[in-house]
């Protein structure tokens, strides 16, 4: 199985007839996943994909460290105050990583918030820093993107999230007619150039590809060999009667396995 991490950036992009939701406090890259998802959703929907889930992503390195397990879990425990009527999954200092999770189910919108709090060990030191993520996942197609925006936006409000950097991601599937590696590889380009972007490279194994691209509308980019990269777009495919084709396209993908 092929397992990519790759790393995040944002983007800022404004379109006539698209309504951004911004807010005062909230950094440019922190609502950067705004139109790229609006643009995914919409391929998705024009090729006629069956929505698996969908996912916006907030990472932030806080200026906060700890030096003990006692000051971590004190953290812990603040968060858990501002949250409120979160749940907490997990606490745990055990190993290098220590980490917090905590869920809420937003049952108006139908999406699962999460947040995490990881605390990371400094080359030479007994401190450790903290770097926090925001998820809001849905399993079923988006029906209003503003109010998902809006609350993206109070979330990052109430979390001190404004300079946060942005992902998003979808994972979408259809079903196979006659789908070998050649066929992917034709589906992943199409995807590629109804968005706009331009191969930048590609990665082909058995009944999987997966292509990094550059789309010069967004200003925000990684360099990978010496070329500008800001889409990426993964198909693998499953042998068999009633096999399916599972689609994923991120701006890049935070992490993922396909």
């Amino acid at each position: 199985m092929a397992i990519w991490r790759l790393v995040v950036i944002g983007f800022v992009l404004s379109v006539v007839g698209y309504v951004h939701v911004n807010a005062q406090g909230a950094a440019p890259d922190a609502l950067s996943y705004q139109q790229p998802l609006t643009e995914f959703l919409q391929l998705a929907e024009e090729e006629g994909f069956d929505m698996n889930d969908w996912q916006v992503r907030l990472r932030d390195q806080q200026d906060v460290t700890v030096d003990s397990e006692q000051q971590f879990i004190e953290l812990v425990n603040k968060w858990s105050t501002k949250l409120g009527d979160w749940t907490e999954v997990d606490a745990s200092t055990k190993g290098t990583e220590w980490v917090a999770h905590f869920t809420y189910q937003h049952s108006d919108l139908h999406v699962t918030e999460s947040i995490q709090l990881f605390a990371y060990s400094l080359p030479q030191s007994k401190e450790r820093t903290i770097l926090v993520t925001y998820k809001v996942l849905g399993s079923e197609q988006l029906q209003d993107e503003n109010e998902l925006n809006e609350l993206v936006v109070d979330r990052i409000n109430e979390l001190g999230l404004e300079h946060a950097e942005a992902y998003v991601q979808i994972q979408a599937s259809h079903e196979n007619k006659n789908a070998n590696e050649t066929d992917i590889e034709i589906q992943g380009f199409d995807l590629i150039s109804k968005l706009g972007a331009k191969k930048v490279e590609a990665l082909s194994e058995d009944r999987f590809v997966s292509f990094s691209a550059y789309k010069s509308e967004w200003e925000p980019y990684i360099e990978t060999n010496g070329s500008k990269m800001n889409v990426q777009v993964a198909l693998r495919t499953n042998e068999g009667l009633g096999s399916r084709t599972t689609v994923t396209i991120g701006t890049p993908i935070i992490t993922s396995e396909y």
